[in-house]
């Protein structure tokens, strides 16, 4: 499953776009508070999101939230599972950097890939993670992740 940062394609996704939009209208800066994902606005986006929660005690993320159509397309459902035990582990190490990247950094991160290892009709995927916030603490990822059927570019 090769994936890369920053593709045109990802950047440009206008699915993507739309989220960005309605995060950057409830949010001054790259963080979403877990109050803003209970808008209204978000509803037509939850099955698309997932949330990873740090656990520092076993220095690695735990799946708080697994949309519905995420969990299609993985064939999965690891909410409360840790990365490491959750349905892409052969590429965890790398996820596990990039999420603590975006909640340290507090900064995004587009990611594009695809889903040849799981011989799905979803082909590839392009996603937006960013930190989020709950109670004043930012220990949280919020992803928000397209399937797409066509284009195999990278």
């Amino acid at each position: 499953m090769p994936f890369r940062r920053d593709l045109p394609r990802t950047l440009a996704h206008p699915k993507i776009q739309k989220f960005l939009a309605i995060c950057d209208d409830l949010s001054e800066s790259p963080i979403i508070n877990a109050e803003h994902i209970k808008s209204t606005r978000f509803l037509s986006f939850l099955d698309s999101i997932f949330i990873l929660r740090w656990d520092k005690k076993e220095a690695d993320f735990k799946y708080h939230y697994w949309g519905s159509r995420v969990a299609r397309a993985y064939d999965a459902e690891p909410t409360g599972m840790h990365l490491r035990s959750g349905p892409q582990h052969e590429f965890t190490e790398k996820f596990i950097a990039m999420h603590l990247e975006a909640m340290t950094e507090k900064k995004r991160i587009f990611l594009g890939g695809n889903l040849d290892w799981l011989d799905k009709e979803f082909r590839t995927w392009d996603q937006v993670t960013m930190p989020l916030e709950r109670d004043g603490i930012i220990n949280e990822t919020l992803t928000y992740i397209q399937f797409n059927l066509t284009d195999l570019s990278l």
